[in-house]
């Protein structure tokens, strides 16, 4: 049988790891890529003909 102490401390744990990756989601769940200018990742100016 697992001692009850080790079980809370284990729920302990995880609660708090829980709780931390909550908080990054929530960290990005608010993060609005309206405003980053994304252009230039998608543009054909200065491209490389990659063929050749």
């Amino acid at each position: 049988m697992v001692p009850e102490d080790l079980v809370v401390d284990v729920l302990v744990d995880f609660l708090v790891a829980l709780e931390e990756v909550g908080r990054n989601l929530a960290a990005v769940g608010h993060h609005d890529a309206k405003d980053h200018d994304l252009s230039w990742m998608f543009s054909t100016e200065g491209s490389r003909n990659l063929s050749s």
